[in-house]
């Protein structure tokens, strides 16, 4: 059993994924797998899905959040 929380960021605002980045990458349990600026990224960099939390903004250009939550 792994101790470290591996995680994915979708949001298209630039400055608060920067400061929740950094925010959460210095604790050394957690390690970010992605960080994308919309549903449409995170769908297409998902394909091994290794993460254990994903933080989405829920409404983003291209592809909301809601979207990609539920694509298959």
């Amino acid at each position: 059993m792994s101790n470290t929380v591996r995680f994915s960021i979708a949001d298209s605002d630039f400055y608060f994924k920067k400061i929740l980045v950094k925010t959460l990458t210095e604790n050394p349990f957690y390690i970010l797998l992605n960080d994308c600026n919309n549903g449409h990224e995170l769908i297409s960099r998902n394909y091994r899905r290794q993460e254990d939390v994903f933080i989405i903004e829920l409404f983003m250009p291209v592809l909301s959040g809601l979207e990609a939550i539920i694509h298959p």
